[in-house]
């Protein structure tokens, strides 16, 4: 086995043992949980252990996120338990946060570490990125799950504080896959600027059409804005009463902060996301412009 090697066997179901040989340091490496039916060992190369790549194994073998806290020479193994999601779809899930992610950041609409992403694994379970880590840069050890109550799955990572109000979504929207939140420069101007009304008010403009259920610019499409707080709750129990008065919603603003938008999967929170970030960017313009 190379020096920087992992070998991986087992089978759908079972417990997984994985060896690995190099330096004790491990803070990149990854346990992988593989699954096949022949219970064939799979090798990998950290210096190849990518999201892409695990795109490419996903749909034969289930890929396990635990990281190897102490990692042991060769002759040594770890046992790495069933974990109560299914991992295949977590690489998944976590490959599409972080191309997403990356691309997004490319826009600068995640500076200093800011934003965070998730997306829904099944009823109960939620991947969502680390607090504090470089959106354009993520990594396997980036992405960890979370039930619907913000408590950390079989990981020892930190969720961000604002993990409260993806998981609200999900909870409140049970077709909603993905929930995206950002801080880009428009967004965090129209959310002061807009503070005060309580809401950014779009008609007629063509791209309203982009949001799901509004068909014609003839529409009325409000974004709220509620009050920055550092407490998650009192944030919570602002959308709430939003929805409890049957109010629609497809994402909001909060002050002097950033939006959240979302949607049935990836591509339809995308399309949620930059709507907004171009109508706020219109709006703006046009204050601009009649100032």
């Amino acid at each position: 086995m190379a020096g920087n090697d992992m070998a991986v066997s087992g089978k759908p179901g079972r417990v997984t043992t994985a060896t690995f040989s190099g330096p004790r340091s491990c803070r990149h490496d990854q346990a992988i949980a593989a699954g096949n039916d022949r219970g064939q060992s799979t090798r990998w190369s950290r210096s190849v252990f990518d999201f892409r790549l695990r795109r490419a194994t996903a749909a034969s073998g289930a890929l396990s996120y635990h990281h190897l806290c102490s990692c042991q020479p060769a002759n040594r193994s770890q046992a790495i338990n069933s974990l109560p999601y299914d991992n295949a779809v977590l690489a998944e899930r976590a490959l599409a946060i972080a191309d997403n992610a990356r691309e997004l950041a490319a826009l600068g609409w995640t500076p200093a570490t800011s934003s965070n992403f998730s997306m829904r694994l099944d009823p109960r379970h939620v991947a969502v990125t680390v607090s504090g880590r470089d959106k354009g840069k993520l990594g396997a050890d980036d992405i960890m799950v979370v039930d619907l109550e913000n408590r950390p799955v079989a990981t020892s990572a930190r969720p961000s504080a604002e993990t409260a109000l993806h998981t609200q979504v999900y909870r409140r929207f049970p077709a909603v896959g993905a929930v995206l939140h950002t801080h880009s420069r428009a967004q965090s101007v129209a959310s002061r600027l807009f503070a005060r009304a309580g809401n950014v008010r779009f008609e007629g403009w063509e791209l309203q059409k982009a949001i799901s259920g509004h068909h014609t610019h003839e529409s009325v499409l409000d974004l709220p804005v509620f009050p920055n707080t550092q407490e998650m709750s009192e944030l919570v129990s602002r959308v709430d009463a939003w929805l409890d008065a049957g109010k629609p919603l497809h994402g909001y603003l909060i002050d002097g902060h950033g939006i959240y938008a979302w949607g049935v999967d990836m591509a339809e929170a995308r399309r949620h996301l930059e709507a907004f970030e171009f109508l706020l960017n219109c709006e703006l313009d046009l204050r601009r412009l009649s100032a």
